[in-house]
């Protein structure tokens, strides 16, 4: 790639640039491919060679020569990925702590969500400025009492494609009722919707076979919201997954660790408060909170509570 590939690009690129220039380069949807069954080591293998290439990369396009002159170019280089990829693919790094990276959307930061919402509609308005009283406009103020927005963070895994699903479905149940807003029934309905394919988002193969996962959550159907480690030891034991207690017990501080991983449980960090690894580097502040208050509770995601039908 260096010899040849590289070269025929800078070539193009001193034909572009007679005089010093800038270059932005983004990558992006290396995500569409990412499906459970899609050989996820061998793609972890491809993106981490990928990343581990990026500043030879820039340094060889910034600064060549050509004909004998010596040509520069302000050249930048960004890789979108999603932190779960992200998080995957570092186990296979050798060295994953020289890996560099910006965390660009801070998971779990309501304001960033919703101003991604918002910019949507400016974007549908044709970049036309829009009313201060936005929500107020074409979605009802509150659900159950309960301001419209707090109601849907509430609800959501706070990630971007999450909080576009479900509102892009709350809008179709609108349109498909004849709403001229989109109402309380509207967003309960697409709350139901969103559980069920958040589920279906959840099942990757990571740690345990995508079976035994559904088998699982299927098994904590009509269970409390919230659950103690011995309610998921049951679980675990009626699922006849190891041949010894002592097997047992290791398999399911795994699967603990994993249903986490996904944020389909959170742990307990201080009484009656509960915390989901949405990024990807916050599992270790996690685990020693929880660690130091000494529980063996955990709570399944708002998220998950129409489609397991819990007992919130």
């Amino acid at each position: 790639m260096h010899q040849e590939t590289l070269a025929k690009i800078r070539n193009h690129l001193s034909e572009l640039f007679h005089k010093d220039g800038k270059i932005f380069v983004l990558i992006d949807n290396l995500d569409k491919s990412w499906k459970k069954n899609n050989k996820l080591a061998i793609q972890s293998e491809w993106i981490l060679g990928l990343l581990s290439v990026t500043e030879k990369i820039v340094k060889d396009l910034s600064s060549f020569r050509v004909k004998g002159q010596q040509k520069r170019i302000d050249f930048h280089l960004t890789i979108f990925l999603r932190s779960d990829i992200f998080r995957y693919i570092l186990d296979w790094a050798r060295e994953a702590d020289k890996v560099e990276y910006t965390n660009l959307l801070h998971l779990g930061d309501r304001e960033v969500l919703f101003r991604i919402i918002e910019q949507r509609f400016v974007e549908l308005s044709n970049d036309q400025p829009l009313p201060e009283n936005l929500w107020n406009k074409y979605i009802i103020r509150t659900v159950d009492e309960v301001p419209v927005k707090d109601y849907i963070y509430d609800k959501l895994v706070p990630r971007p494609r999450d909080m576009i699903y479900l509102l892009k479905n709350a809008l179709e149940n609108a349109i498909s009722r004849g709403h001229i807003i989109i109402d309380e029934e509207d967003l309960k309905l697409a709350f139901s919707n969103y559980s069920a394919w958040v589920v279906t988002s959840m099942m990757v193969e990571n740690g345990i076979t995508l079976d035994q996962l559904k088998e699982f959550l299927y098994k904590l159907v009509g269970e409390p919201q919230i659950i103690d480690r011995e309610i998921l030891y049951l679980v675990m034991s009626d699922m006849n997954l190891s041949q010894s207690e002592e097997n047992l017990d290791k398999l399911l501080d795994k699967l603990i660790e994993h249903l986490s991983t996904l944020s389909i449980i959170g742990k307990e960090v201080s009484k009656d408060d509960f915390e989901f690894e949405y990024a990807f580097d916050s599992k270790d502040i996690i685990n020693a909170k929880s660690k130091k208050l000494g529980s063996n509770r955990y709570k399944i995601h708002n998220a998950l509570v129409p489609y397991l039908n819990l007992n919130s």
